[in-house]
């Protein structure tokens, strides 16, 4: 089994599923926030010269450390973690880091949390 590990910086607050903006608004940091992510990706998969596996299983662990006040989205639970990460795993099957993400090519390992650590997210992805 093979892995690659990168960091990615928390996202904006618009891209939260409990975000109060308008929806073209919320469209475009949406947008940045993949992005972003494509382009951290690409860097990464490029350097290291890493082939997307068919199968993978990733895992987050969102690095919260100084992020308040700073216009950074923080998850405190499980799910709107899952839903803040959705556009920078498009990024990141943009990037060809990964296949595709439906069930039969990426499975979720976990989604931490570090208060410790930050602000960042650690992503780590193994081929299965």
């Amino acid at each position: 089994m093979t892995m690659i590990q990168f960091e990615l910086p928390l996202p904006p607050q618009g891209v939260a599923a409990n975000a109060r903006k308008h929806y073209w608004a919320k469209a475009k940091v949406v947008a940045e926030w993949r992005e972003t992510a494509r382009a951290i990706a690409l860097e990464v998969r490029n350097r290291t010269g890493w082939k997307a596996p068919k199968r993978a299983r990733l895992s987050q662990t969102w690095c919260t450390k100084g992020a308040r006040g700073t216009g950074m989205y923080a998850p405190q639970d499980y799910d709107n973690a899952v839903a803040a990460f959705k556009a920078a795993q498009d990024g990141i099957v943009d990037a060809l880091v990964l296949v595709g993400d439906r069930f039969h090519e990426l499975s979720l390992a976990s989604v931490l949390q570090d208060k410790t650590r930050g602000p960042f997210i650690v992503v780590r992805i193994e081929s299965l």
